[in-house]
Parts: C-alpha cells; structure tokens; sequence
C-alpha cells in the first residue's frame, strides 16, 4: 500500500500544471508607465515614461536610475523628459523623448546629452515637435521613427537629417531592418519601406490595419502587429501579407519571439506555438493587464505595464506543457502491446535516464540510453501493465 501511495503521488505531481507565478520586481524603480526593455549581455535595461531609464543586474530583483542628464533641480522623483523609445549598440544607448528630441549615452546610462542637430524645433513653443517613437541601430548608421518622419544620422547622433520622400504618411511608430531594407510602421498608414537608406520610401500595406504597434523580424518572415487588427506577415518583404488574427489577441503592443514560440502582450500576456494561428492566455497571477512591453532573458519573462509594475516569471513556469507536449508526441513506444522487447524512439531520451515501475510503484529497470532508438529486454516481465519514465516523460506499455 505504502508502493503504491508513492507511486499514485509521484505519477500526480509528474501530470500536475504549473502554473506561472507573476511577481511584482519593482524594487529600485519609480512607478511610470512601460516603455520598453532592453537586453545588454547580463544586464537589463527598462524605460519608464516620465521616470527614465533604470539597470537591473540581478534578474530584476532591484534596479538603478541612469538618469544623470535627464533631471535637473535635484528632483529625482519626475524627469524633465518624457522617454517614448530606448535602443543601445554596444556602450551606446539612444533615447527618444516626447518634444524634447534625442538623448545619448556614451556609458551605458551614466550620463545623458542631448543631440538634436537637424531635428524640427518650435522656437515660440522652446521645444522640438513631436514624438520619437523608435530608434534603430544599422551598422554605422542610426533610424529614427518620429512625427516628423524618418531620420538618419550617420555620425553617433551629431547630427539628423531627413528622409521623407514617398511616405505618405510621417508620423512612425515603429521601425525595422531587415538586411538592406527598413521597414517603417506608422500611425495612420500601415507599413512602408525602403530599400536605399530612407531615401526613397514605397507602402507595403496591403489589406492592412492602418495603426502598426511593432515590426518584428524573423529569419524571411516579417512581422507587423497592429493595434486592434491582429498581426500580418509577410515572408516577401511585404509584397503580401497573411493576417493572424485572434478574438483574445487583437492588438499587440510588444511581441518576442522565444524558440520559435510568439509571446505578445496588450491585455495580459499569452503565447502561441503555431506562428500566430491560436494563442494561450498566461496572465494568471498578474494584478494588472494592461502590459506595454515584455522581454525574455534567462529563464525570465518580463511585462512592464501601463501603470508602470514591473511583473516577473519563470519561462519554464508558462512553457513547461508546450514542451511536454512535443515531448509526448515525438515518444514512441513499439510494439505495444510487447513480447520480448521494447523499442524506445525519442530525441529526447538521449542522456535521460529511464527507469521502468510496475503497477504497485516497484523499480524494476534503470538506464541512461546512448542513442534515440533504444532496446529493451522485457521478456521475463510478468503481463502487465507497466510504466516507463524518460526524463520527466511517463508512459505505460502492456506486456503480454
């Protein structure tokens, strides 16, 4: 009885969910809303509206202000700009701001200057127009997606110019490059690109939701998630599109793509293992839905949010079914019902140890397999009902 307890207990916490475990990181960080995160080696970067640019080197367990330029008076608490963008290439960081043009950091955070040499400036009004919405970096050349257009800057910031010849439209929201071409998402008019720096732009909007949140990159395919249309992609450099859509994921503020899994955010956060066909919900433990920017590093997954909490939980927390799913698929177990021997078939039992349990819970069998096809002598086992054990993989065969 005591076997068999044991067994029925094992095989119940081997089936059991694990649910993900949201936790609040926000220790070190003003309350502002998300921006987005950015990834440096083991260091994480996170922008908060008006509360600027903080560091966490430690998972997100306490971060640090990198704030030194963007406050003034000693008051910490508000910064005088509003941050709308954040990218960084090697020690560089660029941040765009709402009518206050273009930051950059030569230290990583440590200090901000201002470089807005060619952008737009309102002398009356004693600010730059607009908004700064996306920073990209292109080898020596940095993108920036603003209300005025498309800029390039050739020499780390000192200087922008303008290239706004075809867009039809010039308030960007968001921009990619993808080998040669840019793609530039806007507010009002879809996706456009070009194909020789900016200088010439053509629209690329077939069908399309006229509002592009994000353009996500993937090997030939590209990616545009729009703000209530689902996402499109478009695997011939945007000459058509196929539309994913999703009651449940409408629209997408941030999307990451993680071993070929999507995770989008809006309205919580889920994911999907089809390139977009279905989406799984993964926001319970979440106190607030509304998430602007998410980013995976380690075995972590990050949402900041409208309100400005930073949320934290563990990958293998959310993914851990998708994986034991594939994992079931692709194990095969032949013949079954067996006679003499058992052919395990499986990619992932390479390494593994695998251990054979009669019904009362009794080990009768144990081994760590060299190759993914492997066989195993069961001619002396009485007929029965057995399982079999591959890792954290379960499957039962019928001895006859």
């Amino acid at each position: 009885m005591k076997k068999l307890a044991f067994f029925l207990l094992t095989t119940l916490l081997f089936s059991i969910h694990l649910n993900a475990q949201w936790k609040v990181c926000n220790h070190g960080v003003r309350i502002g809303e998300g921006v987005c995160f950015i990834l440096d080696s083991n260091n994480l970067y996170y922008c908060a509206r008006d509360k600027g640019v903080y560091l966490s080197t430690n998972n997100g367990d306490s971060w640090i202000a990198k704030n030194n330029g963007f406050i003034n008076n000693g008051d910490d608490y508000y910064i005088n700009y509003i941050i709308q963008s954040l990218a960084m290439n090697g020690n560089i960081l660029i941040a765009g701001t709402w009518v206050n043009g273009i930051f950059l950091s030569t230290d990583k955070g440590n200090s901000w200057m201002q470089k807005c040499n060619g952008l737009p400036y309102d002398p009356i009004q004693s600010m730059y127009d607009g908004n700064v919405s996306s920073i990209v970096f292109d080898g020596d050349n940095i993108y920036a997606g603003t209300d005025w257009g498309f800029f390039i800057s050739t020499n780390n910031g000192d200087s922008w110019t303008q290239k706004n010849n075809g867009l039809l439209a010039t308030s960007i929201t968001s921009l990619a490059v993808k080998e040669n071409n840019i793609f530039a998402g806007t507010r009002y008019s879809g996706i456009f690109l070009s194909t020789d720096i900016g200088n010439n732009w053509s629209p690329k909007n077939i069908a399309m939701g006229p509002y592009i949140s994000q353009i996500v990159i993937d090997g030939d395919n590209i990616i545009a998630c729009t703000g209530d249309d689902g996402i499109y992609i478009s695997s011939d450099n945007g000459v058509s599109w196929t539309r994913k859509f999703s009651w449940n994921v409408m629209g997408i503020n941030s999307l990451i793509i993680y071993n070929d899994i999507f995770f989008a955010a809006r309205s919580g956060v889920s994911y999907s293992t089809d390139y977009g066909d279905t989406w799984t919900d993964i926001s319970e433990g979440l106190t607030e839905y509304d998430i602007e920017t998410i980013i995976i590093k380690d075995d972590y997954i990050f949402a900041g949010t409208n309100s400005g909490l930073i949320f934290r939980a563990k990958l293998s927390d959310l993914i851990t079914d998708v994986k034991e799913d594939e994992q079931n698929i692709n194990t095969l177990i032949t013949p079954n019902p067996a006679n003499d021997f058992l052919i395990i078939n499986s990619p992932y039992s390479i390494g593994k140890e695998i251990s054979i349990y009669d019904m009362l819970g009794t080990k009768l069998k144990t081994f760590i397999p060299e190759g993914s096809g492997t066989r195993i002598n069961v001619g002396s086992f009485s007929n029965s009902i057995y399982l079999i054990k591959i890792g954290e993989i379960i499957k039962t065969f019928v001895k006859e």
